[in-house]
């Protein structure tokens, strides 16, 4: 098979490329999938041992669909292809005897650390409502990605909530140290410390995999980068894929300098940029390129497209979010009764909270849709308690999944008598599986308590003699034992749901044998059992594992769910100042660039379709607020785009930054001509940008509709006075002075504040 065949002159380069560090900067839609997994089979047919590749990507749905294109390819016995935490699991699994670490761990879920956490919160004391346990996990989150220890940031931390940010650190990991748990961030945190400091366990994982593939490198975190850089110093052979214009994860420590600052990490570089885009129409392009244009971080591509031009870009106007979801259900209904189906539409959103409009205007409409919002079928209760004892199974000190199953389904075990037994391990110092077999040392339990837990240890000990190479029949086994479908019947509302539930697990089993069947074992992963494996299976999920191309709905989710995802027909909703753009953004312009890469990577998930939408008017916090329209309207030009105001109302209220002439009146729309070639746009977008730039540089200052002692609205801060107005044009800042809040500076083309008056 010439699988070579179907590429490009770039793609081809790209694939064939065998030798040395390479960077290939992708954009959207470029192929870029195509070009990695014939780069694999490449690699391997020039001799290369399959179990020498390793191919890292964000999400286990991109793994498995990587896995299966290279399987048509070539034979894979031996490939290592898997996600960051996937990969960083079974590492330490098989080598974690290196680190001193037992290949038995069990992997907490994000919802099990929130809860781990809070009991350490607790345990200093504190309370938490003024401690909240997921904003604390998600800094202890942060430190781990930074690969900042409790011990370390403990030496660092000066001021009381610092201080009391480290005790709670150290609690939770003496937490999971005492359960032989980990969380997600664990996984790469010790790998990238093992790497770093630990030359025998760094030594093995370099003679593993001579050849490396990282898949979205602008994605990666310090932990991540840490991981492909010290794997691939020992023989240079790394291939990044990736694009700067798609980076959208600084809010979670992806460090967009990764990606831009490789040709310096790596001397030698060879660089190949993929800038023909199969996906979108000339139109949708367009708009992006003008977009992603504006920016400063990033390494410029032209994108072009052969594709046939398409319909202009929406960009619709209306008076309110509710006006705005009638808009897209009543869009959508028309596009699908013509030739459609529902699961070619996406709509987007910057924030959860904007969804509620849209699923009301939905299903008013009869129109079947799903919210995309992570692993929802690993959290329902009767999966999230069969997974429990699976986790028992594999490793009795894990206390969560034991404290999840101990009274499901139910055996007279009471909150007070699991409170005893808490006790009894925590001051004993043992785990609550060994605290429950000697419940007659425990104080003050009745005998009927006692009987409880008894035979509760007797049902998990007939568990533990049950045969674990094949998952199917192990989950069969519980279920039988536990009379677990029995159990799911006797529960309020949802019984068939919940009985299905069930057996759609065994299926996730059944298939995990089938897999295992056909991938071969390495001699030195023997240790690593196929419960273990089953279990990490379902540990390590994402939002866009839980997309269903292949139900007919419309897939409603947030822009950074919708990253490596493709629709032919999407809508992005909230185009605002302070939607989208978010709110943070506005002061100083921080993460403004972001913002627009977000937008951009929105726009590029369209194939043939796109609608933009903004709204007059958006409640927020119980107040009705006049929001302007995005910087990013205007930005993606006008070319190829369709501006159409569906608005009733008239407002004379001032937005900064639009032309007067470009307001219509109500329900009016204009045309745009179909738009140059991507690429000469793109280069027009920039001059033009220049251009105004420089024009606004030379107005005078008083053209500026801000003043000292001016009285402004913010939505968000309320209403404040001028206190200062700097800079020109772009540059253009305004200070204010809020009551409540204190002193605030804003960049004026992004503010949303609303002239008052002068004092």
């Amino acid at each position: 098979m010439d699988y070579l065949a179907d590429l490009t002159a770039a793609q081809r380069e790209a694939a064939t490329h065998v030798e040395g560090p390479l960077l290939v900067l992708a954009g959207a839609g470029s192929g870029k999938t195509r070009v990695i997994t014939r780069r694999v089979a490449y690699l391997l047919s020039q001799g290369i041992p399959d179990r020498q590749v390793l191919a890292i990507t964000f999400t286990n749905k991109a793994a498995a669909e990587m896995r299966e294109r290279i399987a048509a390819l070539v034979p894979i016995r031996g490939l290592t292809v898997a996600t960051f935490h996937a990969f960083c699991a079974r590492m330490l699994r098989v080598y974690g005897d290196a680190l001193g670490v037992a290949n038995d761990f069990t992997i907490y879920t994000q919802s099990e650390s929130v809860r781990a956490v809070k009991q350490a919160i607790e345990r200093q004391g504190l309370d938490t409502t003024n401690w909240s346990p997921d904003k604390i996990q998600g800094r202890i989150s942060h430190l781990k990605n930074r690969l900042e220890t409790a011990a370390e940031f403990s030496k660092y931390a000066g001021d009381y909530s610092s201080k009391n940010v480290a005790k709670i650190y150290t609690a939770y990991q003496d937490t999971l140290r005492s359960a032989n748990a980990m969380d997600f961030d664990d996984l790469l945190m010790k790998v990238a410390m093992g790497l770093r400091d630990n030359e025998a366990f760094r030594g093995l994982l370099q003679d593993r995999f001579r050849y490396v593939l990282i898949d979205e490198y602008q994605d990666t975190n310090e932990a991540q980068y840490q991981i492909a850089r010290r794997i691939a110093e020992g023989h240079g052979n790394i291939c990044a894929t990736g694009d700067p214009d798609q980076s959208i994860y600084g809010w979670r420590g992806a460090n967009i300098h990764n990606i831009l600052d490789f040709e310096k990490d790596f001397a030698g570089c060879r660089v190949i940029r993929l800038e023909r885009n199969y996906r979108s129409t000339p139109q949708i392009l367009g708009a992006a390129g003008s977009l992603i244009a504006r920016n400063r971080k990033r390494k410029a591509k032209d994108l072009f497209t052969e594709n046939p031009n398409g319909r202009p870009v929406r960009v619709v106007e209306v008076d309110t979010a509710e006006d705005e979801a009638r808009e897209v259900a009543e869009d959508i209904r028309r596009e699908c009764r013509a030739a459609g189906n529902y699961a070619d539409v996406a709509v987007f959103y910057r924030v959860n909270s904007l969804s509620r409009a849209l699923e009301d205007a939905l299903r008013a409409a009869g129109i079947p849709h799903e919210i995309v919002r992570g692993s929802s079928f690993y959290e329902r209760q009767e999966v999230r308690a069969l997974v429990a004892y699976l986790r028992l199974l594999a490793n009795p000190a894990d206390d969560l999944a034991l404290l999840r199953i101990v009274n499901v389904p139910t055996r007279g075990i009471g909150d007070t008598t699991v409170k005893r037994l808490e006790g009894f391990a925590a001051e004993r110092g043992v785990s609550m599986l060994e605290a429950c077999r000697r419940v007659g040392e425990v104080a003050d339990l009745n005998a009927r308590a006692q009987k409880s837990v008894g035979d509760f240890v007797k049902l998990l000990d007939d568990m533990a003699t049950l045969d674990r190479v094949r998952m199917k029949q192990l989950v069969i086994d519980v279920v039988r034992l536990t009379d677990f479908d029995e159990y799911c019947r006797k529960l309020e509302g949802g019984e068939e749901d919940r009985v299905a539930n069930v057996n759609e697990l065994v299926n996730v089993a059944a298939s995990f044998d089938a897999e295992q069947d056909e991938e071969a074992t390495d001699a030195e992963s023997e240790g690593v059992t196929p419960l273990m494996r089953f279990l990490e299976r379902v540990s390590l999920v994402s939002d866009q594992d839980d997309v269903h191309e292949e139900r007919p709905k419309v897939h409603l989710m947030t822009l950074h769910a919708a990253k490596g995802l493709e629709f032919p027909i999407v809508y992005i909703v909230g185009l605002e100042q302070g939607v989208l753009p978010h709110a943070m953004a506005e002061e100083e312009g921080r993460d403004l660039e972001e913002e627009r890469r977000l937008c951009f990577v929105g726009i590029t998930r369209a194939k043939s379709r796109l609608t933009l939408l903004h709204a007059r008017y958006r409640m927020q916090r119980g107040q009705t607020n006049r929001q302007m329209p995005s910087v990013f309207l205007r930005e993606i030009g006008d070319v190829g785009v369709e501006r159409q105001s569906l608005a009733r109302f008239s407002s004379s209220a001032p937005v900064f930054g639009v032309r007067r002439d470009s307001r219509r009146e109500v329900g009016t729309t204009r045309r745009y001509p179909a738009p140059r070639q991507p690429a000469a746009a793109a280069r027009t977008a920039q001059a033009d940008r220049e251009e105004e730039a420089r024009l606004r540089a030379a107005l005078p200052q008083d053209e500026s509709p801000y003043k000292p002692n001016q009285l402004v609205k913010h939505p968000t801060y309320g209403i404040g006075t001028v206190f200062e107005v700097t800079g020109s044009g772009d540059s253009l800042k305004v200070g204010v002075r809020f009551p409540n809040i204190g002193e605030k500076k804003f960049v004026a083309q992004h503010a949303r504040l609303e002239i008052l008056a002068r004092r």
